[in-house]
C-alpha cells in the first residue's frame, strides 16, 4: 500500500507509485543503433495493486487496463521526464519512444542527461542494483469498472488513464512480499485528509505494483480518519501513511505518538553542577538536527521568509513554533546590511553540497578559505637548479623564484522564487526544496564562471582564460579515431612537458563531445573509449560534462575541451552565506520575462556567496579548441 493511498485525490505534488521490477531487454540492448546509449525499461503493467478507494471508502485491487485504447500517451509524445525517486527537481533523463506492447506493458528507452546523479543511477540500473521503476499517471475515474468475487477484495479496472512520468526508485514497501513490489518515499506525502466523496476533478497519481492482499474485515474508514486526525494534531502527518500501511489501530497509533513526542522533547542529562553548586544552572536543551546536510539552511530561509527578512522576527517565529531545528539554524547568525549571515555550521553544510553539484568542484580542486574576502598565495614561477661539481669546487648558488596569486572575493547572487503556499507550513520537504533550488542555481552559475569567466572586477577568471597561449591547441582537421586519440595525447603531453605534476588531472567537455567519443569504434567495430568512459575516466583520467561549455563557437559549431591538473586549481571562498528575503522584488525568469513576486504570491530568496578561482601554476591547463567532435545528424 502506497504512502498516499488515504489522501485526498492525488495531485502532481503528491503522487502515488506503482513500482515494478526493471528487466533490461538484452536483445534490445544488442540491437541498439551505433552511438545509442539509451536503456530499455518497462514502466507499467496490468498487475493489481491494493488501494484505498477514496470515493467509496473501501479497499480494492486496482488494475490499469493496458489495451491500446486505454492508455493515453498524448502527454509523452515528445518523451516523459525520468526522475530520481519521484523528486520533481531531480530529472536525470528522458524516456523516449514510449509505446504499449502486445504483452500489455508500457515500455520506453531512457536517455540519461547531465544531472549529477544520472551516471551512477544508469550504472546501478545496468548492473541490476537499482531494479525498480515507477510510473506516474492521471486516471479517468469516470471510466472505471468495479467487479468482485466472493471472499476477495473488489477489483477496480481503470479503462482510461494518461501516462505522465517515470522514476527510478529504490526502497521496497515490504521485504517479505517478494522482489519487485516496492514503496517509493522519494516524494514527501501531502498532509493526509479524509477521502473525499467524489472525483469531480482530474487527479494524478503513481502506481505501486504489489500482490493481491486478502480482504480485511476491519472498518478502515473510521480508523484511518481518526489516525490522520491524531497525526495532524501532533504535527506528525508524515508518519500517518506508515501507521496505516502497518495496519495499526488508533489505540496503537496513540502509543506511537506518545513515543514520538517523548523522543522529540527529550533533553540530554543535565551537566553536573559546577564548583559553585549553582542550583539555578540551566538544563541542556536538546536540538533535533535534520538527517540530511544543508536542511538547516532551508529551515533558516523558511523562518526568514516568515519574518520578512528580519532576523529577530524569524527567531521569534521559530520559538513560537517550538522548532528546535529552526532555532538552531538561526542561532549565532548575524544581521547584516542587506541580509542575514547564517551561522558557520549552516553555511559550511550548504557550501559542501556544491561539490557534487558543480562539475568543476567534482574534479577536486583545492579549496582555500578567504578571510575578510582576501587571500594571497605564493606560486612557484622558477625552479631551483642542480649541477655536478668537482672535488673541492663550490656549488653554484641557486634559488627558487616565487610569484603571488591574489584572491579577491567575487559575489555570486542567487535568486530563488518560493511559492508562499509552500511557506505556509513548515516541513522537511520545504527545507529540501529551498536547499536544492539554491544549491543547483549556485552550482550552475559558478560553473559557468569557473569554466569561462572573463576575470573582471565582478566575476572570477575561468579555467579557459587562465590557459597560457601556447597551451591552446587546435583540433586536427577531419576528426577520426586516429586524430582524436592523437589530439588527446597531445594535450596530456603538453602538460607533462611543462613539468605539471599531474596529481589530480581531469577533462571537461560538452555532452556533444562525450557522446562522440563514446560512439567511436576501431576497425573491428569495437568501441574505442566507451567501456572506460562508462567507468568515469578517459585515458585513465576522470572527466566531467557540462552544458556550460558552448558548442556554438567559431563558425557556430565549434566547442572546446579542457584538461587541467586540479591540484593546481584553487577555489578561494568565504565560509558564509548572506540571505535576504522580499515578497515585493521582481526577477527575470528563464524566458527573460520580468516577474513580480508580489503579483505571483511568491517570496524571493537571495543568497550571496563569495569566492574566486586562481591557478598555482599557469601551465597546468591545456585547451583543445575548434572542436567539431559531433555525431552525424
Amino acid at each position: 500500500m502506497g504512502p498516499n493511498e488515504l489522501n485526498s485525490p492525488p495531485t502532481e505534488a503528491s503522487p502515488w507509485v506503482r513500482t515494478m521490477e526493471l528487466r533490461v531487454d538484452q536483445e534490445a540492448l544488442a540491437n541498439r543503433a551505433d552511438g545509442d546509449t539509451r536503456l530499455p525499461v518497462a514502466l507499467s503493467s496490468e498487475h493489481p495493486v491494493r488501494r484505498y478507494d477514496w470515493r467509496n471508502g473501501e479497499y480494492v485491487n486496482e488494475v490499469l487496463d493496458h489495451s491500446p485504447d486505454s492508455v493515453d500517451l498524448s502527454r509523452v509524445e515528445d518523451g516523459a521526464p525520468f526522475l530520481l525517486d519521484h523528486y520533481r527537481t531531480g530529472q536525470i533523463g528522458k524516456i523516449e519512444d514510449i509505446r504499449v506492447d502486445e504483452d500489455r506493458k508500457v515500455r520506453g528507452w531512457v536517455r540519461f542527461g547531465s544531472h549529477p546523479d544520472a551516471e551512477w543511477v544508469r550504472k546501478d540500473m545496468e548492473a541490476g542494483i537499482r531494479t525498480k521503476i515507477s510510473a506516474g499517471y492521471i486516471p479517468d475515474m469516470n471510466n472505471a469498472e468495479r467487479t468482485q468475487k466472493d471472499g476477495e477484495l473488489p477489483t477496480l479496472r481503470i479503462k482510461r488513464w494518461t501516462l505522465l512520468e517515470g522514476s527510478s526508485v529504490a526502497i521496497p514497501a515490504d521485504p517479505t512480499v517478494g522482489v519487485g513490489r516496492g514503496l517509493d518515499r522519494g516524494t514527501t506525502p501531502a498532509t493526509p485528509t479524509l477521502p473525499p466523496e467524489s472525483a469531480a476533478e482530474a487527479e494524478e497519481r503513481t502506481m505501486e505494483t504489489e500482490t493481491n492482499s486478502p480482504a480485511d474485515t476491519r472498518d478502515f474508514s473510521q480508523e484511518n480518519a481518526e489516525i490522520m486526525r491524531m497525526a495532524l494534531e501532533h504535527d506528525l502527518a508524515e508518519r500517518a501513511p506508515g501507521w496505516v500501511a502497518e495496519g495499526l489501530t488508533p489505540d496503537e497509533v496513540g502509543r506511537e505518538i506518545l513515543k514520538a513526542l517523548a523522543k522529540r522533547n527529550a533533553a540530554p542529562t543535565p551537566p553536573a553542577p559546577d564548583e559553585r553548586n549553582d542550583p539555578e544552572a540551566p538544563a541542556v536543551i536538546a536540538s533535533r538536527t535534520p538527517d540530511e546536510p544543508g536542511l538547516m539552511f532551508g529551515r533558516a530561509a523558511f523562518y526568514l521568509a516568515l519574518g520578512r527578512g528580519d532576523a529577530n522576527r524569524a527567531e521569534d517565529e521559530a520559538k513560537r513554533a517550538k522548532d528546535p531545528v529552526g532555532i538552531r539554524a538561526l542561532a549565532a547568525g548575524d544581521a547584516e546590511a542587506g541580509g542575514f549571515l547564517v551561522n558557520e555550521e549552516v553555511a559550511a553544510e550548504t557550501i559542501e553540497l556544491l561539490r557534487p553539484a558543480s562539475v568543476v568542484r567534482r574534479l577536486n580542486p583545492v579549496i582555500a578559505p578567504m578571510t575578510n574576502g582576501k587571500l594571497r598565495m605564493n606560486k612557484l614561477t622558477g625552479g631551483a637548479s642542480s649541477s655536478y661539481i668537482g672535488e673541492n669546487r663550490p656549488a653554484p648558488a641557486t634559488k627558487q623564484t616565487f610569484g603571488g596569486v591574489v584572491f579577491d572575493a567575487k559575489k555570486l547572487a542567487t535568486l530563488v522564487p518560493i511559492s508562499n503556499d509552500l511557506l505556509r507550513r513548515a516541513s522537511v520537504a520545504t527545507d529540501r526544496l529551498i536547499r536544492d533550488d539554491a544549491v543547483a542555481s549556485m552550482a550552475q552559475r559558478s560553473d559557468l564562471a569557473f569554466l569561462r569567466g572573463a576575470g573582471d572586477q565582478f566575476a572570477p577568471k575561468g579555467l579557459r582564460n587562465h590557459a597560457v597561449a601556447d597551451h591552446v591547441i587546435s583540433m586536427t582537421a577531419s576528426p577520426n579515431l586516429a586524430t582524436v586519440t592523437a589530439d588527446l595525447h597531445r594535450a596530456i603531453q603538453t602538460l607533462e612537458e611543462a613539468n605539471v605534476r599531474m596529481l589530480r588531472p581531469g577533462f571537461l567537455f560538452a555532452p556533444r563531445e562525450k557522446h562522440y567519443l563514446m560512439a567511436l569504434r576501431d576497425g573491428n567495430g569495437n568501441y574505442a573509449f566507451k567501456d572506460e568512459m562508462l567507468r568515469g575516466t578517459l585515458l585513465t583520467y576522470p572527466f566531467q560534462v557540462s552544458n556550460q561549455i558552448p558548442t556554438n563557437l567559431g563558425g557556430g559549431t565549434e566547442s572546446e575541451l579542457i584538461l587541467a591538473d586540479f591540484a593546481d586549481v584553487v577555489i578561494g571562498e568565504t565560509m558564509g552565506l548572506l540571505i535576504s528575503m522580499s515578497n515585493e522584488a521582481a526577477y527575470v525568469d528563464e524566458n527573460q520575462n520580468l516577474v513580480s513576486a508580489f503579483s505571483n504570491d511568491q517570496t524571493v530568496l537571495r543568497v550571496i556567496q563569495e569566492h574566486d578561482l586562481q591557478m598555482r601554476h599557469d601551465e597546468s591547463i591545456v585547451v583543445i579548441n575548434e572542436l567539431v567532435w559531433s555525431l552525424a545528424a
